[in-house]
Formats: structure tokens, sequence, C-alpha cells
């Protein structure tokens, strides 16, 4: 590739993005259920005349073979008796189940009213993104589109670090879940593409990724095309589109802001796959790990997604993986409410104020899980997964000297596991995580049981105790009502974070999720359709073994101040193991020779390998 082969087309408005809409379905629910009710006895009604109707023509037709008038009157009275008999017996059976039926329909719509922020079951044709469903899809479910995930990520020059070997690599082995687009961004003249084949890396085995070689010229028109559009931005005229140029050329933009919540829509027209509607971005120094294992059917619900490296109470986007759905038409004007980027002259003439010159995570984040009228959140819906890429209980132990923890990579399984295992018990840990069926996530626990029920049940209220004792029954309240095995809670998210003051938007965590282990797993998710800045949080009893846990993916330690680290020179294959903490650095390979060490770094010590 060369740096100027795709400038007329990165100069070009990005106009190849698709949008998709799915229509939504307004209605009166009490009226609509009677009125239900009523067709169905009309049609029954109209039934039974027509097979009344059938039976005294047939009827008539077949006494005129009977000779005499006195057996044929006979005949007549008895059959008659007995079908008047029968028809008002059918015609009480009609009555009596539509007013059952009514009756249902009337108790559902209470039903509703006492569960409004939760999910109804009856709305099928209804907007995902309003919340009104029965439940989230389970993953098997879902349409091939939202089964697959285009992330996007950006990379200045040619540098080419250790780590982009072992992250392009673990890419590839998600190939059935993930896209991959780079944008190589250049930036001085003179500088380069990346270089695959000088770095001995192939990139072309999986078939999933590409890489999109970029002048700073086609870098900035891209934007400022989007920025400027009439379709997504502020139909700028050419004296506004000057200046917005000028002023996104400012150092600030830069060095902080990447326009990362709209990157999707700027850089669709490049994805592999452009009509699939699920897009993200990730940090590039990590090992990607299962995405197999990833909620897909929460994403396909929700405007966006992302996680935590602990138990999720602090509404933010997380640099690591944040996910959007661009099936969500609002997400692609949502950004026009932050108070800069209300408009062409709010950007460049700061009339509210100038985008803050700190971490662009910040502010967008403010901006999208707020649901403010005057913020993008107003628009849109959220959901947060714990266990996404961090130590979980366990964070306090990690990244110390001494730790009782280490991670384990081998192929794309991404483990957090004691370090009192013996590489024999490391091979069999990793052997039975990949012989056991992928389980179906369900959202974490959101699909419920075989009905997929996941009714709200509103109690901001409970204790501790009493949240403990629901989640533990077998047999409570929960269960009898069939919601689902979990506790859900209506909860007002906080802009004072005790516990994290520098986020902006927070719930404060449960007890229950920050004993020691965890008695219970928390998820936060924001419908449209809920009060201003509500969410609702699930409790699910936290049933994961505690030899090890499953991560989504896990950052290498170089930038953890610790110069003597060191990533090795080779893929980490399915029959490799690669095991590091604070303390050292290994590889050895599954099977007869496992003792023997392919690859060690050590502070102080020589490395092997």
């Amino acid at each position: 590739m060369h740096p100027g082969s795709d400038q007329a087309q990165d100069q070009a408005p990005a106009n190849g993005e698709r949008t998709f809409t799915v229509s939504a379905t307004s209605f009166s629910k009490t009226s609509h259920r009677i009125n239900v009710a009523t067709v169905l006895f009309v049609r029954r009604c109209q039934f039974l005349f027509l097979l009344q109707l059938t039976f005294w023509m047939n009827f008539t037709n077949f006494t005129t073979l009977f000779p005499g008038r006195c057996l044929r009157w006979a005949l007549h009275r008895s059959v008659r008796t007995v079908y008047l008999g029968c028809t008002l017996w059918v015609l009480a059976v009609t009555i009596y189940l539509s007013v059952r039926q009514t009756t249902s329909f009337r108790i559902t719509s209470v039903m509703w009213q006492n569960c409004q922020q939760g999910f109804d079951a009856q709305s099928s044709s209804a907007s995902p993104f309003t919340g009104a469903f029965a439940r989230f899809p389970r993953v098997s479910e879902l349409p091939a589109r939202h089964k697959r995930m285009t992330i996007v990520t950006v990379w200045n020059d040619d540098a080419f670090p250790s780590y982009l070997r072992h992250f392009f690599y673990t890419m590839q082995l998600n190939a059935e879940h993930l896209d991959l687009l780079v944008i190589n961004r250049l930036g001085k003249n003179g500088t380069r593409c990346l270089d695959f084949e000088k770095a001995g890396v192939n990139i072309t085995w999986g078939g999933n990724i590409k890489v999109h070689c970029m002048t700073d010229e086609g870098w900035q028109n891209r934007h400022v095309d989007f920025l400027c559009s009439t379709e997504s931005g502020w139909n700028c005229d050419p004296v506004e589109r000057e200046e917005v140029m000028k002023e996104f050329q400012d150092e600030q933009y830069q060095t902080w802001y990447n326009w990362r919540p709209v990157r999707g829509f700027i850089f669709r027209d490049l994805f592999q796959n452009p009509s699939n509607p699920l897009w993200g971005w990730m940090d590039q120094d990590v090992f990607v790990g299962n995405f197999a294992h990833y909620p897909f059917n929460i994403l396909s619900q929700v405007s966006m997604a992302t996680g935590s490296m602990v138990d999720p109470y602090t509404a933010f986007f997380a640099g690591q993986l944040t996910a959007f759905n661009m099936d969500d038409t609002a997400l692609r004007t949502a950004w026009k409410k932050c108070p800069a980027l209300k408009s062409a002259a709010h950007f460049t003439k700061y009339l509210e104020g100038k985008l803050p010159d700190s971490s662009e995570e910040r502010y967008w984040s403010y901006g999208y899980f707020r649901s403010d009228e005057d913020l993008p959140g107003a628009d849109l819906s959220w959901c947060l997964y714990p266990g996404m890429n961090g130590d979980d209980y366990y964070d306090e132990k990690w990244n110390r000297k001494n730790s009782n923890l280490t991670y384990l990579i081998s192929g794309r399984e991404v483990l957090l596991a004691s370090t009192s295992y013996t590489r024999k018990e490391i091979e069999d840990l990793i052997k039975l995580e990949r012989q056991t069926p992928i389980d179906d996530i369900g959202g974490i626990g959101w699909t419920g049981g075989e009905d997929g029920s996941a009714y709200l049940v509103a109690q901001p209220s409970l204790s501790s105790s009493e949240a403990k004792r629901l989640a533990m029954s077998k047999d409570g309240p929960l269960a009898s009502s069939r919601v689902h095995e979990g506790i859900v809670e209506d909860l007002l998210l906080s802009i004072n974070c005790t516990g994290r003051p520098r986020w902006k938007q927070c719930v404060d965590p449960h007890p229950l999720t920050e004993s020691h282990p965890p008695i219970m797993r928390s998820s936060l998710i924001h419908f449209k359709e809920q009060e201003k800045n509500h969410v609702i949080r699930r409790l699910k009893r936290d049933q994961r073994q505690r030899g090890y846990e499953r991560k989504l993916l896990r950052h290498h330690l170089k930038s953890k101040n610790l110069p003597w680290f060191e990533l090795p020179s080779f893929d980490i294959t399915e029959d490799l193991v690669l095991r590091y903490n604070s303390d050292m650095v290994e590889v050895f390979k599954m099977g007869i020779s496992r003792e023997e060490n392919l690859f060690y770094r050590k502070e102080g010590e020589e490395s092997i390998g």
C-alpha cells in the first residue's frame, strides 16, 4: 500500500453507509387487547351461524329420503331439540372464552402498568431500542448480521511493537465473529504505512483483517465531511465547512480527540461487511479472547454496550472495548446534542464552550450515558456488563510483586488463574475450557428461563440481606413468578461518584457484588422509555468456578512500569501456553515436553527464547 493510493477515495465524502431502520408500533395496550377479544368473539359467532346453516340445509335434504310425514316430523323434532341444546352449549363456551380472554388482556395491561420499566411480551414488532419485548434473544436466535462485529482501530505511521503480532494473531482466531479494520493514519511527510512483511506477521490467513493506509489530509477530509454532512451533521455551507476544517486541525483534536463514537459511520464504507450494523473500538495492546462468549444478544437490542474490568457501576466508555449498534439510527446524529457540538458555530465559535482538553472518553461518556434532554443519551439505550478484561474480585491483588494470580494465553483462550497451578493442571484447565460447550451467555442472564421472561421487579428499597435470601432461594417469590434467576432493581444514575470521583455517572455498588468472593454479579441496562437517568440493574448469583475466570481480552504489562517485561516473538498457538504476571513471563508447549521453557523472562535474569 502506498500513502497516496487511496487519497482520492479518502477525500470523497463517506457516503457508503447504509442505514437500517426498525419500525416501531405505537398503540394503546388496553384498548388493543380488548378489541382483539371482541373480534375473536364475533368471529366465533359467525362460525357458529355458518355451521348451523350448513347443518340445516344438509339435514333437510337428508330427511326427504324417509317415507311418511309422521316419521319425518318426529325425526325433525328430536334432532332440533338435541341441536338447540348443543348450540346453546357452544354459545355459552364461546362467551366464556371471550370473557376470559378479555380479563386476561386486562390483567396483562395492569401488569404492564406495574412493570412499565420492564419488558412487554406483546410487542414483538416494536423497536428493540425501546426495550418493549419479552426478553433479549439468545445468541443462537440472532440473525447472522447480529453475530458479527467490525472492530475499527487507528494506528499512526509504521511503528510495529511486539504486541501487535499477538493482537493480529488472536484477532484472526476470532474470524467467525470479528472483522478488523485498521486505519493506518500517516502523519508527517515521509512516514510510511505498516510493513507486515518486514515484521514477519501474516494478517491474511484469517480473512478478516483489512488495513487502510490513509494520509492525514484524507483523515481530516473524512471527518469534516461527516461533521458537515446533510444527513448526519450540520449541513455546512462552504464558509462554515472551511471554518470547521480550520478548527478540526487544531492540535488539541489531534492529541485528545479521535471522534470515536462516530467512527463507525465515518469509515463504514471501508468495512469488509458494510451491511453489518455492529462495530466497536478496541485497544491494540491486547490478547483477544474468545468472542463466542460476547453478549451479541444484548448489543443487538441496545444502542451501545461496554464492559467493565470489575463489577460495573460507573457508566463510562471503556477504551479497551466499546461497541455500537448502527441499526439504531439515533446514533448517527446523537453527537450533535453535546453542548460544544450543537452546530458548526458552536464548534468553531465556542458558543457553549470548547471541547475540554482532556481524555475524550470522559467527555463522550458524560454525554452518551446521561439521558438529560440536552444530551445525546436522551435518545439512546445502553448496557454495561462485567468481567470484560480485568481482574474482577482479584483486582486489588493483581499487578503486584509475588502475586498469587497469573494470566494464561493459549490460542484465543484468555484465563485468569491461580499461580499455584502446575503446568499439567494448566493444560487440563485449558482443555476443559475448550471442551465445554460455548455457553449461550444470554446477556449475563437477561434472557431468563425457558419461557424467556425477564420482567422488571421494581424493588429499589430491597435490603442486601433480603436480596441475598431471594437470590439464594429456589422456591421463593422469584421462582414462583417465573421471573428469572436473579434480582432486578430500578436505580437512579448518580453524578456524585464517591468511589471514583473522576467519573461523572455511576450507581452505588451492591454489597453482595463486593464480597470476596462476590455472591452476585451485576449488569446495568438503560432503555429509551425509562425515566431520565434511570437504569435497570440485574443481580445474578455468581456461580463461576473459583479456580479461574475467562476474559474477553487482556493487556500485556509493558506499559505497567515493568521495563523488563517482554513478549515472545512468535504466535501463541493452541498447543502453547503463555503465562505472565508482574513477576515473570514464560511459554511452554503442552504435552510431554511441557516442563521445558520455550520462552522465559524475569527481572534481573537473562531471557530464554
